[in-house]
């Protein structure tokens, strides 16, 4: 039993500094550095558990690149996501553990545990206020209106809801995607939702009604994200399809079409607005 827990927990180690390796490769610096911590035993100098023999070596080369300058440790299993504060001064944290963390974004000290979820935490962007509950599966995406009054969320169960976080209500369920939504987020001005799902299209929404607005067809296979640029004229998705569209949110003929060298898991417009 004991070489089996041992093995185990080699392979968990292999698996995550290929991972980190990975981030590595695509400029996650950062990121790198949470998964690759992860490797490690929490005391280097008196193991707890076996290490892979090539696990420190993403914490190194991470650290000779001169971008991370802290690792915040104690998740317990995978960190799916992290974000700063509007402030730069926090940052939180969503894991396979099960909780979200607030930590310190200067040293990564931990600063709070969020706890109450019975499975994974995919996103997460503050403390526990309430619980919002009416998705049937697993919740991807869970993001704030620009006023902070509103979130939508995004489930594996094809739909997404609008909460009002006054009351804690269900607003309306934006339902229409034949798969997974993987992503939702608001418009600038709050009007509109545009969501992104493993069916292979994006949508776009009237956040007030539910209504659906458009249907953003094109891409051959899953829509990991969609964004609206800073002004809300326009949605960029990122495909799985090795491509990325740029969309005008209204009217709405597609703009422009750029290919890239392998998926595109998350796109993003310059604050400037204009073409990536």
């Amino acid at each position: 039993m004991a070489e089996r827990l041992a093995e185990a927990q080699l392979n968990e180690s292999r698996f995550l500094t290929s991972i980190a390796e990975a981030e590595l490769r695509d400029g996650h610096v950062e990121r790198a550095m949470l998964i690759a911590r992860e490797a490690l035993p929490a005391d280097k100098r008196k193991p707890d558990r076996p290490i892979w023999s090539g696990a420190f070596e993403p914490i190194t080369k991470a650290r000779t690149r001169g971008r991370a300058f802290a690792v915040a440790v104690g998740h317990q299993a995978h960190v799916v996501s992290a974000a700063f504060s509007p402030d730069g001064r926090r940052v939180v944290s969503a894991s396979r553990d099960g909780t979200a963390r607030l930590w310190d974004a200067a040293d990564g000290a931990l600063l709070a545990t969020l706890q109450g979820h019975t499975d994974r935490v995919n996103s997460a962007a503050g403390a526990l206020l309430a619980t919002l509950q009416g998705h049937r599966d697993v919740v991807r995406r869970a993001e704030f209106s620009p006023d902070g009054r509103r979130v939508v969320t995004a489930s594996d169960d094809n739909s997404v809801l609008l909460w009002d976080l006054a009351d804690r209500a269900s607003l309306a369920t934006l339902e229409g995607h034949t798969g997974p939504v993987l992503s939702a987020t608001f418009s600038p001005d709050g009007r509109r939702v545009v969501t992104a799902s493993n069916d292979g299209t994006a949508r776009l929404w009237d956040a007030a009604e539910g209504v659906l607005l458009a249907t953003f067809e094109g891409h051959t296979d899953r829509v990991w994200s969609a964004t609206f640029s800073p002004d809300g004229a326009r949605v960029v998705t990122a495909s799985a399809d090795e491509t990325a569209r740029l969309w005008s949110a209204w009217p709405l003929p597609e703009m422009n079409t750029r290919t890239t060298r392998r998926p595109c898991i998350l796109a993003r417009q310059p604050p400037s607005g204009g073409i990536l």
